[in-house]
């Protein structure tokens, strides 16, 4: 594959994105605002490895499983660099020519390996709990089992509001952020860049 780094480099830039929206919007929700502090960083945890999976999805139909899985794992790599990065260093911006609002005060962890830890071991649940479930219904069946809805439901129960419908279809529109970045995610997969952007990490030349 061209430019793995570049374009791992480069999705990690468009999550972050993705995840700054998903923060903003999730501010608006009464619900959401409400909570403790922990349930705040399991919700936004939840919303990046729900992220993380579309990406999966949308890449295997796009570029086959092997190519797939090797931008994926180079992408898991670079956001944990940039994670260390954050949490160590307190940096705005990890990706130093590249715009990216921080979302530091939307998520509060202690340390990195703390950090390390829970990705790890959430991550391969979710891409197993999520994988069961299709993209669009089935003829003749509910919402229920639909990717969308199942998301929503589960953040819905991290709020105590199971089966709440505002919240579940709010969690809905914040699931299909990623669409919105398809062209970039297309220019990003064929060239290994975004428009004439180099992805770099502060410090390196």
């Amino acid at each position: 594959m061209k430019k793995k780094k570049e374009k791992a480099r480069g999705l990690v830039y468009i999550l972050l994105e993705i995840m700054g929206k998903t923060a903003e919007t999730l501010m608006e929700e009464e619900a959401y605002v409400e909570l403790s502090q922990d349930k705040k960083d399991e919700i936004w945890m939840e919303c990046l490895f729900f992220n993380l999976h579309q990406f999966n999805r949308t890449f295997f139909v796009w570029i086959g499983r092997h190519e797939r899985d090797e931008l994926m794992d180079a992408a898991l790599i670079e956001l944990n660099k940039y994670m260390k990065i954050v949490i160590e260093e307190g940096e705005k911006k990890a990706y130093d020519n590249l715009s990216t609002d921080s979302f530091e005060h939307y998520v509060e962890i202690s340390s990195f390996q703390n950090w390390l830890e829970d990705f790890n071991n959430i991550y391969n649940k979710r891409e197993e709990e999520y994988a069961q479930y299709n993209d669009n219904l089935k003829e003749g069946e509910g919402l229920a089992g639909t990717l969308l809805w199942e998301f929503g439901n589960k953040v819905a129960r991290m709020m105590d509001r199971e089966k709440d419908i505002e919240i579940i279809m709010k969690m809905q529109f914040i699931g299909t952020a990623f669409t919105y970045f398809a062209d970039a995610l297309k220019e990003l997969i064929e060239t290994g860049k975004i428009g004439d952007a180099d992805f770099k990490l502060d410090g390196e030349k």
